[in-house]
């Protein structure tokens, strides 16, 4: 009877552990279906998050896309406007007195006798760089030469005023009516370079400034006749002396720092011309200096 009992207790013992294991393997079945369940939603739920943070990311860019597209359209549009609207007498006035017209420190660089195919590139792409927008005053001759470049610049957003047609003092300054013819033939340089018939610089750079030599008295009588003709005239205040003698990096610093002094408002002079390669080495320093003492860059858009 013994050996009975002890069997039927083996074999009790057997199926409770059976259950035991069944039911252990049932609830672990049950456990990673709810998990596999639950990942299921989880990851469509985050899915979907994502795709709508990544549409509206799309519909914020698309957004922000157009009305960049707007702004730049807008600012062409007005660009276009001012380029081709006579100067008024607010705008030529303000051009006469640029020296003491703002109440901030403010350089205006400014480059004569460009375009050049070696220099002026090198030039822009530094302005780019820096996110300064410049004005070029340049030589008719040069346009004609050189239209891609004059493009470059302008739709970089730089100024491009007159400086003549042919720099030759002896024909441009023969009468007034010589001065004025100058400005006319750089400016249809302009217009056709830039595709732009209605075209007007506006601003002329006497060649060799509009004050001194034996040419002094008909410069004098000139700008009489340009105000007549809506033409603003523009020297400068100080300058690198970089298109006088041999210069050097050292001299073109000096000069700088030397003429340049106190003064509220800075129109300084510089070249972009062929051989000017010293211009464009030292012009890092120049925006250095400048930036150090606390000025703000500005091009001729700002004055008109």
């Amino acid at each position: 009877m013994s050996d009975l009992v002890v069997t039927e207790f083996m074999n009790d013992n057997k199926k409770n552990i059976k259950n035991i294991l069944i039911i252990t393997l049932s609830i672990i079945m049950g456990i990673l279906i709810v998990i596999s369940i639950s990942f299921y939603f989880i990851n469509k739920y985050f899915h979907i998050q994502k795709t709508n943070s990544q549409n509206t990311g799309t519909i914020r860019f698309d957004y922000m896309s157009s009305i960049i597209t707007e702004f730049e359209e807008q600012h062409k549009s007005m660009k276009l406007t001012k380029d081709s609207t006579p100067l008024s007498d607010e705008q030529y006035n303000n051009i006469i007195s640029i020296y003491s017209s703002s109440p901030e420190k403010t350089v205006y660089l400014t480059f004569d006798d460009g375009p050049s195919n070696n220099i002026t590139p090198l030039i822009l792409d530094l302005l780019k760089q820096e996110q300064i927008r410049a004005t070029f005053f340049v030589l008719g001759t040069n346009v004609n030469y050189h239209p891609e470049i004059v493009q470059r610049a302008y739709n970089e957003g730089h100024y491009i005023a007159n400086h003549g047609f042919t720099h030759r003092y002896a024909e441009i300054y023969e009468n007034t009516e010589t001065i004025l013819n100058d400005y006319l033939q750089c400016n249809q340089a302009l217009k056709k370079a830039l595709n732009n018939e209605n075209y007007e610089s506006k601003i002329y750079r006497y060649p060799g400034g509009s004050t001194g030599g034996r040419f002094h008295d008909t410069k004098a009588a000139g700008k009489k006749l340009l105000k007549e003709n809506h033409i603003a005239y523009l020297d400068w205040n100080a300058l690198t002396c970089d298109a006088e003698g041999t210069p050097t990096k050292e001299s073109i610093i000096e000069n700088l720092h030397k003429t340049v002094g106190d003064k509220q408002v800075v129109v300084l002079l510089m070249h972009d011309s062929s051989s000017k390669i010293l211009t464009y080495e030292t012009l890092p320093e120049v925006i250095a200096f400048f930036r150090e003492k606390g000025y703000s860059f500005k091009n001729l858009y700002d004055v008109l």
